[in-house]
């Protein structure tokens, strides 16, 4: 069949059809690097937060150095300046361990000083994962999306 042999309204039909497809495959096309986009951007926004925390305890072990503190004093005040620092209106936190497990940084009081390396946190056991990830690498940027939903149910 040639496009010669049709009439006008066939060869519009077939026009406007072919470029509602590419329309929207231009659309889906815009909507995924559109969502990649807002992922790299929050992802280099953890980075900056990230950055400031392995600041303030790089200043830390400065002084555990000098010996103006101890050790447990500069973990203390590690988790005491870093629970306060919260992003997205209180919703984002920082949290952390030592190598051995014990939370210095939780946004809940009670699991500050526990040992949380086996917890199971929708199926994963994400403080041994960042741990071994840290000692591996210098430092380990996993992914560690945890749904609100999730939460109450998995964590202890």
């Amino acid at each position: 069949m040639k496009l010669t042999n049709l009439t006008i309204t066939p060869k519009l039909g077939i026009l406007v059809g072919v470029t509602l497809f590419g329309l929207c495959i231009a659309g889906a096309l815009a909507g995924y690097l559109m969502q990649r986009e807002m992922l790299n951007a929050r992802i280099d926004q953890v980075r900056s937060i990230v950055d400031m925390a392995r600041n303030m305890a790089a200043g830390l072990q400065k002084q555990v150095d000098a010996g103006e503190l101890t050790k447990e004093a500069a973990l203390a005040e590690l988790g005491r300046r870093a629970n306060s620092m919260t992003y997205d209106k209180g919703a984002g936190y920082l949290f952390g361990t030592t190598f051995d497990g014990i939370t210095v940084m939780s946004p809940d009081p009670k699991q500050i000083g526990t040992n949380r390396m086996d917890v199971v946190t929708n199926g994963r056991m994400l403080s041994r994962e960042l741990r071994d990830g840290v000692k591996a690498n210098g430092e380990n940027p996993a992914d560690v999306r945890i749904h609100e939903t999730r939460r109450a149910k998995a964590d202890p």
